[in-house]
């Protein structure tokens, strides 16, 4: 897979992050992880910064994440200018899935 699909594939991950802003505060105001995620790649400058990572850490700590929320805050933990091979396979795997989910069904045989 060249860089280029990937860099967009990552943005469209972003971007399907960033569509969930506003209904993903909980009950107590805070950010999901989601949005937590997505901020930190909007600010994101070639590799995540201590405080992101703290960040990351209590992301993946909150007792509502999902296995993929966890996932994808420990590839971003370790982005440094792009994600590791083992982890574009990861997050491909990832958008096939949301793909698969939000694929219409084919038309009935009728």
């Amino acid at each position: 897979m060249t860089m280029t699909r990937i860099c967009g594939r990552l943005g469209s991950l972003l971007a399907l992050m960033l569509i969930t802003v506003p209904f993903a505060a909980n009950a107590n105001g805070h950010a999901s992880p989601a949005v937590e995620m997505a901020a930190i790649l909007s600010e994101l400058n070639h590799f995540p910064s201590a405080a992101h990572k703290a960040t990351i850490e209590k992301v993946a700590e909150k007792a509502g994440a999902t296995d993929d929320e966890r996932t994808l805050a420990g590839i971003i933990a370790r982005i440094a200018h792009v994600p590791t091979a083992a982890d574009k396979k990861t997050l491909q795997s990832m958008l096939d899935k949301l793909h698969q989910v939000t694929s219409s069904p084919p038309p009935s045989s009728i």
